[in-house]
């Protein structure tokens, strides 16, 4: 048997499609993780960042400078 070049055109063609036939076109979800509860820090500036919000002497100061505030905070807290 004698192999032309349409026939074997003709046999990637098939092998090919069974490939992509046997390989998910959409990935597998990942498992979800739990959510881990928020930490000590986490809490605190959660709470002193509505504060400062707040506070008149801070309102004006952008949202990077108030958390520099807070984590000054953070350390004498803990002194």
């Amino acid at each position: 048997m004698k192999l032309t070049e349409e026939r074997v055109r003709e046999i990637v063609k098939e092998e090919l499609s069974k490939m992509k036939s046997d390989t998910p076109s959409t990935p597998a979800p990942s498992p979800k993780k739990a959510k881990r509860e928020p930490s000590a820090y986490n809490k605190f500036v959660k709470a002193k960042f509505t504060e400062l919000k707040k506070d008149k002497k801070f309102q004006d100061l952008p949202n990077s400078e108030r958390l520099k505030q807070i984590s000054q905070m953070w350390k004498e807290s803990k002194k």
